[in-house]
């Protein structure tokens, strides 16, 4: 087992055996649990020979929390549900001897998850998880959600509030507070309506922090001559965005040559500020 760094400095934290009893061939990938410890699968080894289920915890330390008792060769990661338990599937085992579906109970409570983890402020963000019904309140890293719409048990939108930062989504409902596995990551700016569908504020933007975006549903067009400002985007990519206010003449070069976006400019450019 082995760890990357954010400059992408490798190292290895576990050697597979490292004890008799150790567990062989983790042929299955990791996940993230909300307790903040990693859990994998292997093959083969621990204390009957079938493999295990195993913990990692943030410093490194391995361990093997479970021995299966028969061959069961579970070989893709476990997903964790919003109800807090582990499921993974197994390619041998079970009454026909053709694979299994199981469950870890680890005792984690519910939480929610986004569809989306990035977004900027007036846009809607979708909420998964479960008991969701009668919902009171959203709130994204403290600043309450400027409006949300409970759509069913299981899924709910909420608009992002002007002055939110990065950091967790925690929904109030009538069990008490879920918040989410993943922090909201905030993008800067606000896309606006303005002059007629034409325009789009980016005032303080900076174009290094957004993303690359796949351009979709476009018109060709020229916007009045007053009202262009020039950004450039090279492979979908916003190059130079600092500063600019009202723009929607978008030359996109490096993609089939040179296109002008006109009159869907500000969803657009909303689906990056």
């Amino acid at each position: 087992m082995f760890k990357v760094n954010d400059v992408l400095d490798y190292s290895v934290v576990h050697n597979f055996p490292a004890s008799a009893t150790d567990g062989i061939d983790p042929e299955a990938g990791l996940v993230e649990a909300t307790n903040h410890n990693l859990y994998g699968v292997t093959l083969s080894g621990g204390t009957k020979g079938k493999g295990i289920i195993y913990s990692v915890a943030p410093d490194g330390q391995l361990t093997d929390i479970f021995d299966w008792a028969v061959k069961t060769q579970p070989q893709a990661a476990m997903v964790q549900h919003t109800n807090g338990t582990l499921y993974g599937v197994s390619y041998q085992g079970g009454n026909y001897g053709l694979g299994v579906v199981y469950s870890l109970n680890l005792g984690l409570g519910p939480f929610v998850t986004l569809a989306s983890s990035t977004g900027k402020a007036g846009q809607a963000a979708q909420i998964l998880g479960q008991g969701l019904s009668g919902a009171t309140g959203v709130t994204f890293n403290g600043v309450a959600a400027a409006s949300f719409n409970v759509v069913s048990d299981t899924y709910m939108t909420a608009v992002v509030p002007a002055g939110a930062t990065t950091g967790p989504v925690v929904v109030t409902t009538p069990t008490g507070a879920l918040t989410s596995n993943k922090n909201f990551r905030m993008f800067p700016g606000r896309a606006t309506e303005e002059c007629g569908g034409w325009g789009a504020d980016l005032s303080g933007v900076d174009a290094d922090r957004l993303p690359r975006q796949s351009w979709r549903d476009s018109r060709v067009g020229t916007p009045p001559p007053d009202r262009r400002v020039g950004v450039s985007v090279r492979g979908c990519q916003v190059a130079a965005a600092k500063h600019a206010t009202h723009g929607y003449g978008i030359d996109k070069v490096g993609v089939g040559g040179t296109v002008a976006l006109g009159a869907n400019l500000s969803r657009h450019l909303g689906s990056l500020c």
